[in-house]
């Protein structure tokens, strides 16, 4: 199964998480540790909305939220692309 979700704060991103919970789906690049490195190379985008807490990784809405940035996909896109080649 495959489910989009940029966690970036819109509080739409219940109802995702819910399908990740429902189907036992693993986050893929969606820790913490994953924002926190790509929150320095951040492009200047803020977070807006409200940040919903990660089942998965409790340390991420609070790290978000310190951090502040927004990380669109294109950031993330040529270490996603090495994954699936891996």
């Amino acid at each position: 199964m495959e489910l989009f979700l940029d966690v970036d704060g819109v509080p739409n991103h219940r109802s995702p998480l819910a399908q990740l919970r429902a189907f036992g789906a693993q986050p893929w690049r969606l820790g913490s540790h994953d924002y926190a490195a790509y929150a320095n190379k951040s492009t200047g985008q803020l977070l807006v909305g409200t940040l919903v807490a990660a089942s998965w990784d409790a340390s991420l809405a609070p790290t978000m939220r310190a951090r502040g940035a927004a990380i669109p996909e294109e950031a993330v896109a040529a270490t996603l692309l090495q994954d699936l080649e891996a």
